[in-house]
């Protein structure tokens, strides 16, 4: 859970900055404003981006195929997606507060508007960082006896004996086009079946390259009467 809490703190601190530098670049230019601080905006906008960088990096584990690290492209996406609606949320809470302590006009943001946003900014910020971490950073490790699969709240050993067949199950996200919304393929999974009907899901790790990896590694250490099945489902996902 350690990574959930990092990957949390660099989406708030890091929108707190870019929040702020939104802000006051907004400001340096209404006429009745008494702020004028251009080189402020761009400290905060720095130290927003270095401190999130930095956060990020800690909290990316990665996909790790024995002592290889991928690093999905989903989670980059998605932490930048998440970052944005930070420091968007963080404006709002600076602009509906800054009549009350700034002795600054707000902007136009109701600041009872401001108040729901400021009580919700932590838990949504652990909510997303959570779903981030669950489905972009995955710990894999392929030994002789099984797989091994390791996600932020829980992690499962399937031996091989355990498995009854593999599947790929592709994953799609609505996405508006001229008012209409429509399936986008976000990913393609590679899901274990045990002999007991229950899945564990490989996330796909975002590269051709990582995913060939990952199943020349499997096709290797699995025993022989699994790597028939395997094949064809491998051809199709790698």
């Amino acid at each position: 859970m350690g990574s959930v809490f990092i990957r949390a703190a660099a989406y708030l601190i890091s929108g707190v900055f870019f929040g702020l530098a939104l802000w006051l670049a907004l400001w340096s230019y209404v006429p009745q404003s008494q702020i004028n601080t251009p080189v402020l905006v761009v400290i905060s906008g720095m130290t927003g981006g270095v401190a999130g960088a930095w956060l990020l990096k800690k909290a990316s584990q990665g996909v790790i195929l024995d002592d290889l690290i991928v690093s999905p492209s989903q989670t980059l996406a998605s932490d930048l997606v998440c970052v944005i609606a930070a420091a968007l949320s963080w404006f709002f809470i600076l602009d509906g507060y800054s009549a009350r302590y700034f002795g600054q006009i707000s902007c136009g943001t109701d600041p009872l508007a401001a108040d729901v946003i400021a009580f919700m900014i932590l838990p949504a910020a652990l909510v997303l960082a959570l779903v981030v971490t669950q489905t972009g950073n995955q710990q894999i490790r392929i030994e002789k006896d099984g797989v091994r699969l390791r996600g932020a709240s829980s992690s499962a050993f399937i031996p091989w004996g355990d498995i009854a067949s593999f599947k790929t199950e592709t994953q799609y996200v609505l996405v508006g086009r001229v008012g209409v919304l429509i399936p986008r393929h976000l990913r393609t999974n590679l899901v274990i079946v045990r002999r007991d009907g229950s899945v564990e899901r490989i996330f796909d790790p975002g590269s051709g390259t990582a995913r060939g990896s990952l199943v020349a590694r499997l096709s290797k250490t699995m025993p022989e009467q699994l790597k028939e099945s395997f094949s064809a489902v491998a051809m199709n996902w790698a």
